[in-house]
Formats: C-alpha cells, sequence, structure tokens
C-alpha cells in the first residue's frame, strides 16, 4: 500500500494537480492506495508520524522541499520507511538534485518500478535535514522575503537579496569541524548534504547524496565591495572559488555564535536551535533513479 502525504498548495497548487494526475494513474492500474493531505504547517509531520507508528513503510511526498523536511522529521525510524517524492513545489532542490523527474508520472514510475536506494541526511540539534542547512546571509535574505507583503517571486528574493548585502552584520563564531576549532566571522556556513538551496542556488557543487560525509562550506567575512563579486560566483555555482571560502568534507559541525543566529534547515527557519551537525549516512532508504 502506498501512502502518499500531499501539501496540496505547494508549488501554488501544482501539488495539488499532481495528486490528480497520480490517482487517475493508479486507480486505471489498480494499485492500492491512499492519499493523505495536509492543512497546515507541520500536519505532513504529524501524518508521516501517526503512518509510520502504525508500520507503513512506502510514504510518498507530494510537495516541494518543506513537505519532504516535514514528512522525514515525522518519520518514526527513517530506516524503516521507503520514501518517495513526486517534487512538486517551487524550488524543488532536493528533487532536482536528485534527479527526480518534473513530471508526476515519470516520478511515480520511478517509485512503482525502481528499488529504494540507501541515501544520508542530516542531524541538526534533534532536526533531520536532508538536504542544505546552515546560517549566514542567505538566512537575512530567507527572513527578509518572508516579512515582504508587497513584492513577490523572484523580483522579492532579488531586492532581498540587495538590502542583505549591504546590512548583514557577520555573526562571529567559533566553529568546530571534527573536532578542530577555528574562529571566524561568517558571511555563510552551511552543511550540505544536497547541491542546491533557495530554488536553485549551487552551495556545494561537489556533494553527493549517500557518499557518507557533509560538504561543509564556510565563507568568511569580507569588504562590502567584495560582496556581489561573491554573490555573483553563488548566483553561478563557483562559491568554492571564492578567495574567502573553506571548504571540506566532514562528519560533524559545530558552530557556537557569540549572539543566537536563526538556522536554515531544508528552507525552514529554525530560532534558538544550536548548530550542532552530524551525518548520518545511509539512513533513509529513497526511491530515486
Amino acid at each position: 500500500m502506498l501512502h502518499f502525504i500531499c501539501n496540496p498548495i505547494s508549488g501554488n497548487g501544482k501539488a495539488s494537480k499532481a495528486a490528480d494526475t497520480i490517482m487517475t494513474k493508479l486507480n486505471d492500474s489498480d494499485i492500492p492506495y491512499e492519499f493523505h493531505f495536509s492543512d497546515e504547517k507541520g500536519n505532513a509531520t504529524q501524518i508521516a508520524r501517526e503512518l509510520t507508528e502504525k508500520g507503513y513503510k512506502d510514504i510518498i511526498v507530494v510537495g516541494g522541499d518543506g513537505t519532504l523536511h516535514e514528512v522525514l522529521n515525522g518519520l518514526c525510524d527513517p530506516k524503516q520507511v521507503n520514501l518517495g517524492l513526486i517534487a512538486s513545489g517551487s524550488g524543488n532542490d532536493l528533487g532536482s538534485f536528485v534527479g527526480i523527474p518534473k513530471d508526476p508520472i515519470a516520478a511515480l514510475d520511478i517509485i512503482l518500478n525502481g528499488t529504494p536506494k540507501p541515501t544520508d541526511y542530516l542531524m541538526c540539534s534533534g532536526i533531520r535535514g536532508i538536504n542544505v542547512l546552515g546560517t549566514g546571509v542567505d538566512v537575512d535574505i530567507l527572513k527578509r522575503c518572508y516579512k515582504s507583503k508587497i513584492l513577490k517571486g523572484k523580483f522579492k528574493y532579488m531586492i532581498s537579496t540587495l538590502i542583505s548585502v549591504f546590512l548583514y552584520k557577520y555573526p562571529h563564531a567559533t566553529v568546530t569541524v571534527d573536532g578542530k576549532d577555528t574562529v571566524h566571522d561568517c558571511f555563510i556556513i552551511s552543511c550540505a548534504n544536497g547541491r542546491r538551496f533557495g530554488g536553485g542556488i549551487v552551495i556545494a557543487p561537489e556533494a553527493v547524496i549517500d557518499n557518507g560525509s557533509i560538504d561543509f562550506v564556510l565563507v568568511n567575512g569580507m569588504k562590502w565591495y567584495h560582496k556581489p563579486a561573491a554573490l555573483l560566483k553563488l548566483a553561478t555555482g563557483k562559491i568554492l572559488d571564492v578567495k574567502q571560502t573553506e571548504f571540506m568534507h566532514a562528519s560533524t559541525v559545530r558552530a557556537v555564535f557569540d549572539e543566537p543566529c536563526d538556522i536554515n534547515i531544508d528552507g525552514e527557519i529554525y530560532s534558538n536551535v544550536e548548530l550542532d551537525v552530524s551525518i548520518v549516512p545511509g539512513g533513509l532508504n529513497m526511491y530515486r533513479p
């Protein structure tokens, strides 16, 4: 039995249309299934928890990165679940990275005819993340986007980015990577399992989702006149070429900030959460090409 957890408003209704298409296909093929629709923030987590408490194993997400994040955090034991994804959100960063087709029927075929593969995920102070987590100017940009009630779409993101570039104050942190301490003023600090975030921005171009390691990317603070070039490098997937960037593979990352910082986990903003990250190698079975 396939259990689908759908956020119908993901992708401005794209997920709802995908659900209709999938139900038609499954009905025509006489494949047993149930659809469960989330109706508020956090509801997908609750649904996933209830389903896996009952022992159901095939859990399919119909939605975007946010819905996937909620479902992942509701699973009683990710290792005991076969997780599928019909990527139908606005950004679909994780789905694009692992090769999930945009067409919902093609994505469904991977689930119906494929075998789930061991897949890594991240743990940050007890919260699971499967794509990218961290803090820095990207979180400042996201927060500005969420607050904006007038601007829409990519224009909102562009304006928020310009404001953040010049107003963002670097948090000072002691960063511990695999037991080694260093001190930084952080423009961006990122722990990646996937390669991209923010609807296509490549933060970790070398990331592999099943290699058992975190791609740790830290961009140190810089003079204001270096910021536009650094952001251009980030936008074009070349952040590792910026001279202020440090990159390494890691098993654990911890950052202690002089002042509290909000943390971005798979596009969701968390307050009062420590950036204390570890990798869970092969901890999730996921349907993917």
